[in-house]
């Protein structure tokens, strides 16, 4: 068997296209009749099984009642339904690991206290099936156990499922063991199949034509792998359940199981390339034992009918499905589902009922299949002729002895709880949400200017083509578009056009359907309505959930999302922002070196306290002048601006003002004087630094003004971001110039203060072709110091004379 990728084969795309039905006793009398009607209906449909060439079927089995019988005959004593059980198994690929496997089973039946009787391999005979079947066929090794003495039936139950976990544990878990599989283990029903067609299952499984061998219920699968390989272990039924159709909601039902059991402390373990339908089974398998669910209300729930858009559903009804809906992910088929564990049996349609099932109901029997015909019936016998409708639904409950059609079983689920008071407590819808000040009016949806739903799909989803093969030959001819399958188009990254987010991703869900689904089912069947928030079972306490009509959110929307404090709670919300803005002692030093990086590059975004860029950011109270308030800083003049309370000043809000660098100076009357002499220049490095912009640049005037500014202050951040960061050595040889005592000598090539370069001129200092025409070209002087008085805009060059001949600032000590 092939689980693992090859070319274009992916194990996780498995799915198929079979053939199902179940006959039960209406009186809930054991009779060996069901068995042989039951090879009569498996006869019928040979052409919905998968066959090769060599005429090996896909696949087929069936699943029956545990005979006490037959099984008491077996084990030469009798035996009382529900106090046994049987486990049938695969048994591992290497032969040698035979012995290892009876023995982890084994082990595990008895350590929850189950009485083993028997242990043998099931008889089968090879001349049912094509001589070339036999080298495809795996041994199924059989186990009989008991329940001690005063056990319930509900615990004999929850120790088999017990057992069941712990050997798929081993058996998932090692790879040695490789091939065993349990194909049931149940103290109800007994699963049978291998790579069969569906005429070869009742003859090729001897102990299916002993006459002891009396059951109530039977039901029976046979598979065609449409895009998948054959394999005994891929054959159908399962432990609760067959499966026709496939189900195109897979991964997302996965992620759900997943994110589900990691929030109950759980771990799924699964069989290594499993199919969507064996996936299926093991999650009702869950719902029932693990969660409590009885087996008709599980199937509901994770098989639910498209009960958003239609207005015939009691309220009950509708509360109990919507209830559902937040905790439970749909399974969307197209499929057809037969399930039974011993005591109830049933058929259920997909919302969309895209696969047959047709029934049949006699005196004495009640009968589904795929085909009308599949079970014959004497006419005059039959009561009733019908199917099952698009999510629907027929049971029989063989402990009351009660029929039960869709709206019978819907009403009798609704009536168990208070569905409508869990509904309130659990969810909100985004509508009820209340904004003060903000109304929903006929020409805006909370602003000036916003698009209807309908206008911006226009907007931003349709371009010329779009209106040329869509929308033109609708509006003309009434014709709608008709295309190949598939999607041609290159991804929306490599794309000349934009449209959108949404385009970005790709539909992962695909159904197809024969016919095509016209609009009017599809308004029925479909929704786009999403829950957002912890689930209801997801072991948090105190849930809820906003439900969202549709993931198109409008401008109110977002408001509503935004002000909401119902999920996830205010507290939970400020203790995370808390816990990220606080400062983390032990930072690791990547997170440190990453920090500086981001700040280096992001100037407005805040810096943690603990940075190492200002280790007494809040500490020592500054006695320096506050940059944030520095005259090179602002426009304003000095009398007009208030007073800094430097002492008080957060570092935090510090770091907002320092990266609120404008493209405009003040004026020189406004700025602090400065009692440092002329700049002195230094040698020029092979790798200059940008030169200081000018302190002193006119505001431009023409229509260009804003852009200019717009385009200069980008560049005046990162250059006062850099300006601001400490300065390097440039060379042992300069290092060892500072101590002597030559003095400094003033840069005649330094820019003037009083320079009257526009701002587009200065802003980037990397683009000399915005210099204006006849003005000479500026020095580059490396600067090692910041003026105080100036501001980051401009720097102090280095100078290669001592620290004592170097002029200072009268406004900073440094």
């Amino acid at each position: 068997m092939t689980l693992d990728r090859i070319g274009l084969y992916d194990p996780a795309r498995e799915s198929s296209a079979c053939g199902v039905g179940f006959i039960t006793r209406k009186d809930g009398t054991p009779s060996h009749d069901v068995i042989v009607r039951g090879d009569a209906a498996l006869c019928a449909i040979p052409h919905r099984g998968g066959m090769s060439a060599e005429g090996v079927g896909d696949g087929a089995g069936v699943n029956v009642d545990l005979s006490a019988e037959f099984f008491g005959a077996l084990v030469g004593e009798p035996l009382e339904p529900g106090r046994f059980g049987v486990g049938n198994f695969f048994l591992p690929d290497d032969v040698a690991q035979e012995d290892e496997a009876r023995r982890v089973v084994t082990e595990a039946v008895e350590a929850t206290g189950l009485e083993v009787l028997v242990v043998r391999p099931v008889p089968v005979d090879h001349g049912a099936a094509v001589p070339a079947a036999e080298r495809l066929q795996l041994p199924i090794l059989q186990w009989v156990f008991r329940a001690p003495e005063g056990w319930d039936r509900t615990r004999t139950d929850e120790a088999a499922n017990q057992a069941l976990l712990a050997i798929e544990s081993e058996a998932y878990g090692r790879p040695e063991l490789a091939g065993l599989y349990p194909l049931s283990l149940s103290t109800r029903t007994q699963t049978l199949k291998g790579r069969l067609n569906s005429n070869e299952v009742i003859p090729y499984f001897v102990d299916l034509l002993d006459e002891r061998h009396s059951v109530r219920t039977l039901y029976f699968h046979t598979r065609f792998s449409t895009n998948t390989e054959p394999h005994p272990t891929m054959a159908q039924p399962f432990r609760l359940m067959a499966h026709n159709g496939e189900l195109n909601t897979d991964r997302k039902n996965r992620l759900s199981d997943e994110a589900l059991a990691r929030a109950k402390d759980r771990t799924i373990v699964r069989p290594h390339g499993q199919s969507d339908s064996s996936r299926l089974d093991q999650t009702l398998q869950s719902r029932v034992f693990d969660d409590g669910l009885d087996l008709v209300e599980a199937i509901v729930a994770l098989m639910p009918p498209a009960w958003e858009n239609d207005a015939t559903l009691p309220q009950h009804v509708r509360d109990m499905l919507e209830y559902f809906s937040l905790y439970e992910e749909k399974n969307d088929g197209p499929a057809a589902v037969i399930f039974s564990d011993g005591d109830v049996v049933g058929a259920r349609l997909d919302r969309l009922g895209l696969r047959p099932l047709r029934t049949v109901e006699t005196a004495e029997y009640l009968m589904v299949s795929s085909e009308a015909g599949q079970l014959h019936a004497d006419p005059d016998e039959v009561l009733h002729r019908g199917r099952i409708e698009a999510g629907g639904m027929l049971t029989f409950d063989h402990r009351t002895g009660r029929q039960l059609r869709s709206r019978e079983a819907l009403e009798l689920l609704a009536a168990r709880r208070d569905y409508g008071a869990l509904l309130a407590e659990a969810r909100t819808p985004l509508d009820a949400i209340a904004l003060d000040g903000l109304e929903r009016g006929d020409d805006t949806l909370g602003y000036e200017g916003d698009l209807s739903r309908s206008g911006r799909y226009v907007s931003y989803s349709l371009n010329q083509e779009s209106f040329r093969f869509l929308m033109d030959p609708m509006l003309a001819t009434g014709g709608e578009r008709i295309s190949a399958m598939g999607y041609g188009n290159a991804i929306h990254a490599l794309a000349d056009q934009e449209g959108g987010m949404a385009k970005y991703f790709s539909q992962r869900f695909a159904q197809v359907t024969n016919p095509p689904l016209d609009s009017i089912r599809e308004a029925d069947g479909m929704t786009f309505r999403v829950a957002l928030g912890a689930k209801p079972d997801g072991g948090a306490s105190a849930t809820h959930q906003l439900v969202v009509e549709s993931p198109i959110l409008s401008q109110l929307d977002m408001l509503r999302l935004r002000e909401q404090t119902l999920t996830p709670s205010s507290a939970s919300t400020s203790s995370t922002r808390r816990s990220w803005a606080t400062p983390t002692p032990t930072r690791p030093r990547w997170s440190r070196r990453w920090m500086r990086w981001r700040m280096r590059w992001s100037p407005s975004r805040a810096r943690p306290a603990a940075s190492p860029w200002s280790p007494t950011a809040a500490s020592t109270p500054s006695t320096r002048p506050c940059r944030c308030c520095s005259p090179s800083r602002r426009s304003t003049s000095a009398s007009s601006r208030p007073a800094c309370d430097c002492a008080s000043r957060s570092w935090r809000r510090a770091v907002s003002c320092r990266a609120r660098t404008t493209s405009r100076a003040p004026s020189a009357s406004a700025r602090a004087p400065c009692t440092a002499s002329a700049p002195v220049c230094a040698p020029r490095s092979s790798s200059p630094r940008p030169p200081a912009p000018p302190a002193s640049r006119p505001t431009p005037t023409g229509p260009s003004t804003g852009s200019a500014r717009r385009r200069s202050s980008s560049w005046a951040r990162r250059w006062a971001v850099w300006a601001s960061a400490p300065s390097r050595a440039t060379s042992a040889a300069s290092s060892s110039s500072r101590t002597t005592s030559t003095p400094a000598t003033p840069c005649s090539r330094a820019p003037s203060r009083t320079s009257t370069l526009p701002s587009a001129a200065w802003a980037s200092p990397a683009s000399p072709r915005r210099r204006p025409t006849g003005t000479p070209a500026r020095a580059r002087c490396r600067p090692t110091g910041r003026c105080r008085c100036w501001g980051s805009s401009r720097s102090a060059p280095r100078a290669p004379a001592t620290a004592s001949a170097r002029p200072r600032c009268a406004a900073s000590p440094s």
